[in-house]
């Protein structure tokens, strides 16, 4: 029983490490990891700002800034901040434990507690990556827990370029249709292997748009077609934003 089982683990299913580095593969981590200007000699480099909701012990979120920004985050090269809350006690020391070790970034910060009683600073440019592994469960507003926590952290996510990471169970895409047509773009979407995949999951990788679509197409939406090959299978999703493109007016 698929559900029960999710509901005896309060639906915590930690992405496996040995498939971050795929994860990690389909997202390009921009210019941030790349010197810009160089000031007296010392080039300068940008901010990769992660945020985790469903955090659990800091693993999968720590591994990907590993993947993208190098083996050492202390250089600064880029500068790393991380954000993480976990809800459960002792997975949330060993977040704060972990994030001890990355704790000299200004900004980074690990909670114990809600998420959704999270807030941050609506003057925020927004995080680069929103690396979202929610709970799997059904919810009676939402439809799907997942689209609750997608609905609520989408605004934390950097508009017109920032990218999201969704592991989900291909069957609970259905729920999030409408937000995802509404507030992104360039979707991707790749199977577990079926060694790994116990709730059928995918991942599903977008850019945030940069102005939602009216309410009257999103309601239009359908959920995301099948998912496509496996993980490490096609090229790697580009957080940079696309060339502005005009539209004619009244369209």
């Amino acid at each position: 029983m698929p559900r029960l089982a999710a509901q005896q683990t309060a639906g915590y299913f930690p992405t496996p490490a040995h498939l971050i580095p795929a994860l990690a593969a389909l997202v390009d981590p921009g210019p941030a990891c790349q010197p810009r200007t160089v000031s007296l000699g010392y080039p300068q480099y940008g901010t990769v700002a992660l945020l985790d909701p469903c955090a659990g012990t800091g693993a999968a979120l720590i591994a990907l800034a590993h993947a993208w920004c190098g083996p050492d985050l202390t250089t600064g090269r880029p500068h790393v901040r991380a954000y993480g809350c976990e809800l459960e006690t002792q997975r949330a020391s060993a977040l704060q434990v972990a994030w001890g070790r990355i704790s000299y970034q200004a900004g980074t910060a690990a909670l114990a507690g809600d998420a959704f009683r999270a807030t941050w600073d609506s003057q925020s440019a927004g995080v680069s990556v929103l690396y979202l592994n929610p709970p799997y469960d059904q919810d009676p507003r939402y439809g799907r827990l997942e689209e609750a926590f997608l609905a609520r952290f989408t605004p934390a996510l950097r508009p017109d370029g920032g990218i999201l990471l969704l592991v989900i169970p291909a069957g609970a895409l259905a729920a999030s249709a409408a937000t995802l047509a509404t507030h992104y773009a360039h979707l991707a979407c790749y199977r577990f292997p079926p060694a790994e995949a116990q709730y059928h999951q995918v991942v599903l990788v977008a850019r945030r748009a940069r102005h939602p679509l009216p309410a009257e197409f999103a309601a239009e939406a359908t959920p995301p077609r099948p998912p496509g090959p496996g993980l490490g299978r096609r090229s790697r999703v580009d957080p940079r934003p696309p060339p502005r493109r005009e539209y004619p007016a009244g369209v």
